[in-house]
């Protein structure tokens, strides 16, 4: 039972580096924009030079 306990805690310690690796190199998806994000806001710039919209700030 010990043997099966350490072989257990030794396979989550790899699991919680493997975590911590990809913690470190994820990236932070509200930072990425998208095409169609792109795209929107391209359209909101043209409509805002236009006078379809205003800058709420």
């Amino acid at each position: 039972m010990a043997i099966a306990m350490q072989q257990v805690l030794e396979k989550l310690d790899h699991v919680q580096l493997d975590l911590e690796y990809i913690k470190k190199h994820l990236s932070d998806l509200d930072l990425v924009l998208t095409d169609e994000d792109a795209d929107a806001l391209q359209k909101a710039e043209t409509d805002l030079v236009m006078g379809k919209t205003k800058r709420l700030v």
